[in-house]
């Protein structure tokens, strides 16, 4: 009996490690199935509906921006390709949308709202948090924030979910305006292979 039971137990722990591995393998190939295109680009509108300022002088004019003054703004994620470039009069509640947008950033450059300008580009140095509607969770990226028509690549330190880990680059393009007055960004993601 003592040959029937060992022999069964070495079955069982067999199968077992074996249902381990096909279980690892095919969590594995799902994960490389989601992450397998590593390229991929996104539009966020602005919302200057959805912003809020600390500034460093609380005597400045509270429609200008100063060197020092933090900001969190939010935004609407769009598909990549959905935004025109220029000043366009589209909307974060516009139709099409794949996620929500949040940004908090340190202002590099003075904005004077009655020239419509900023000083210098960059504009911010900004943490960047892409929440996605589809259940793929988010990402999170850190860099510098170009003024319009100029670009700044950003690193994308990480991220949940299907994005559990992602480590890359994104480069930000800053492509105009929309109907709130804030910007049109476009963010082309180039993630590294997880291995």
């Amino acid at each position: 009996m003592k040959d029937n039971s060992s022999h069964s137990r070495k079955t069982l722990i067999v199968l077992g490690i074996t249902l381990l591995l096909i279980v690892g393998i095919a969590s594995e190939t799902r994960l490389t199935q989601a992450q397998g295109n590593n390229k991929f680009t996104l539009d966020v509108v602005e919302d200057c509906n959805d912003f809020a300022r600390n500034a460093v002088n609380p005597n400045q004019d509270p429609l200008d921006l100063a060197v020092g003054d933090t900001v969190i703004v939010g935004g609407t994620i769009f598909p990549g390709g959905t935004l025109q470039p220029g000043t366009q009069q589209n909307l974060p509640s516009d139709p099409g949308s794949i996620g929500h947008w949040r940004s908090r950033a340190v202002m590099l450059a003075n904005f004077d709202h009655i020239a419509g300008t900023f000083s210098s580009s960059p504009i911010a140095f900004a943490t960047m948090l892409y929440q996605f509607s589809n259940g793929s969770k988010s990402l999170a990226s850190e860099g510098l924030v170009p003024d319009i028509g100029l670009s700044a690549d950003r690193v994308v330190v990480g991220g949940t979910g299907i994005f559990s880990g992602a480590a890359g680059e994104v480069r930000l393009d800053n492509i105009g305006t929309n109907g709130t007055g804030c910007f049109n960004y476009r963010f082309t993601f180039k993630l590294r292979n997880q291995q």
